[in-house]
């Protein structure tokens, strides 16, 4: 016998049960690698039950044969991963030629988002499990039945998979896999919850797919809400604040050579320029370098990066004019304000992000 197993399109949470046009309106896609019970009985009297897998397209991968004067059953063989529960007699099943089961699945993606652990950006998977427990789901790549022929990604049943577009997969790590053995499901804990991954955006997405429904994570995929910046560098003041001091030592030294009988104007407008430039610095603790398709969590703010606010407290250590040797003086402003803005120009971006602490 032939049917055909998809997901709920209205994303509804209750148990389906029968089989019928209006339900056909509801089907969505198909979700393959699903384990079937198929019960049959004459009767009242149990004659067979038969398991069987669905296929990418949610048909039976292998056929079974069931008498026509049967009563059916076709049931979930594990109801934390799915539920569906048909009943009828074989020849309505028959006469349909291929009914349209439709499931509900107990787990749901929830969205993905980019954070940074450790300085190792990571993608986070988002789920809800409608179960009371855990749920165990078989990983596509880690179970032979599932995986198909390891050099041909086409034939794969994706229950649950994460690839990149090449169709390579990536299995999770050893503590989110169910125990005892750790080595084919994937555990998902009751209630709403998330893992995560590595996830570098320079190699591409990488789509999660989970009974039937797919998730693509890319370097715009949203940050974390508090999580960090992914893809982004953090910015180092040290060099701004080095560059500056430069310039202020410069300065003070022409002033000691050429007034030495007299009180610089240089002594007074340095140290304000220092705490004026210390502000701007503190501005930027904690800001980021982003690549320009990064879309940032919602306490995140882009900023331009302050080059002119730095120019004019760099500037104002030449606030004053110099009562002796002025031409020198201008010509060493113009020298050093000069530098410093290729400076920034050279090693700073136009924006930066700064989320907060």
């Amino acid at each position: 016998m032939s049917f055909q197993i998809v997901r709920r399109a209205d994303g509804a949470r209750s148990a389906t049960e029968g089989s019928s046009e209006a339900q056909a309106v509801l089907a969505g896609t198909p979700i393959p690698g699903v384990r079937v019970e198929i019960h049959a009985d004459i009767a009242t009297t149990p004659i067979a039950i038969y398991e069987v897998i669905t296929d990418k397209d949610g048909n039976p991968a292998s056929s079974v044969v069931v008498d026509s004067a049967s009563n059916i059953r076709i049931k979930s063989k594990d109801e934390t991963i799915a539920k569906f529960d048909v009943a009828g007699a074989a020849s309505e099943f028959i006469a349909q030629r291929q009914p349209t089961i439709v499931a509900t699945p107990m787990v749901e993606q929830g969205g993905a988002c980019l954070r940074t652990v450790e300085g190792t950006p990571v993608v986070e998977f988002k789920y809800n499990n409608f179960n009371t427990q855990d749920s165990q789901i078989p990983v596509t790549s880690l179970n032979p039945d599932l995986y198909g022929t390891p050099t041909t990604p086409d034939d794969d049943l994706l229950l649950n998979s994460i690839r990149n577009a090449e169709g390579t997969p990536t299995v999770p790590v050893a503590t989110q896999l169910a125990p005892p053995t750790f080595d084919k499901d994937q555990l998902f804990k009751g209630g709403s919850s998330s893992f995560s991954i590595p996830f570098d955006p320079n190699l591409g997405a990488l789509t999660w797919y989970l009974l039937g429904q797919q998730t693509r994570v890319d370097g715009a995929t949203q940050l974390c809400e508090g999580g960090g910046t992914s893809g982004c560098t953090p910015i180092s003041t040290d060099d701004i604040y080095a560059q500056f001091r430069g310039s202020v030592s410069g300065t003070l030294k022409l002033s000691a050579k050429f007034m030495k009988r007299g009180r610089s104007p240089y002594l007074k407008t340095t140290p304000a320029a220092i705490i004026r430039t210390k502000v701007l610095l503190n501005r930027l603790a904690g800001a980021y370098r982003c690549p320009e398709n990064v879309t940032l969590a919602a306490a995140c703010v882009k900023r331009p990066f302050p080059v002119d606010e730095f120019i004019k407290s760099h500037d104002y250590i030449f606030s004053k004019p110099s009562p002796v040797q002025a031409k020198a003086f201008e010509k060493l402003r113009k020298a050093y304000t000069k530098r410093y803005r290729n400076f920034l120009l050279r090693n700073y971006p136009k924006y930066v992000v700064v989320c907060p602490k």
